[in-house]
């Protein structure tokens, strides 16, 4: 009998033990859990329990396809010129004078009535694919290709001896494109570009 009693005081005292404990059960429950996060995923666990939310300037890109834009410095005539860095800012741009590095060509003119407006810049080795540029009337096919130096922001092949100027790729130009050899000055050809490097002739 006594032994009978003793054993049911010894279980009511072990329900009360455990009954105090049940407020550390989520604890339990998060400590397993925590342990299982290592094993499935080793190195991990820690990091994602004090890894803090991190956020960018959204103001402050990158540009994915190599294309920028540049607000003109001034109106222009034609498609497909090459520019380089304006004089207002950094945001600006302006017709390449093939002495200073250029940027690279644009698919937009400038509009005088709204200058106000970007214009898209392909940036030399940052595009892909092939792009249109505007002959001085001196390009041919397979040749390597250059910013002229007359301002107009057009494309040469520069004679020997000529002096340093800036390569921006390689011309490609069609047979039925190819007026007695060379494109005609004005006139708009492909060509592969490639990152600007300047190159004594």
């Amino acid at each position: 009998m006594q032994e009978r009693e003793k054993q049911s005081r010894g279980f009511k005292q072990w329900i009360t033990r455990t009954w105090q404990k049940r407020h550390l059960m989520p604890l339990l429950f998060e400590k397993v859990l925590r342990e299982t996060r290592k094993i499935t995923r080793p190195g991990r666990a820690r990091q994602q329990s004090t890894e803090l939310p991190q956020f960018c300037n959204v103001g402050e890109g990158t540009h994915e396809h190599g294309r920028k834009s540049y607000l003109p410095d001034a109106a222009t005539t034609l498609r497909y010129l090459f520019y380089e860095q304006g004089v207002t800012s950094n945001d600006y741009c302006k017709l390449a004078a093939g002495t200073n590095e250029p940027l690279g060509p644009s698919d937009d003119l400038a509009d005088t009535n709204a200058l106000d407006v970007p214009i898209t810049v392909k940036l030399l080795g940052g595009f892909a694919g092939t792009t249109r540029a505007v002959s001085d009337g001196t390009v041919t096919n397979n040749t390597r290709i250059c910013v002229s130096k007359d301002g107009t922001g057009r494309a040469t092949c520069p004679a020997p001896s000529a002096g340093t100027y800036w390569v921006v790729g390689k011309a490609i130009v069609p047979t039925d494109d190819d007026g007695g050899g060379t494109v005609a000055a004005g006139d708009n050809f492909e060509f592969v570009p490639c990152f600007p490097v300047q190159k004594t002739y």
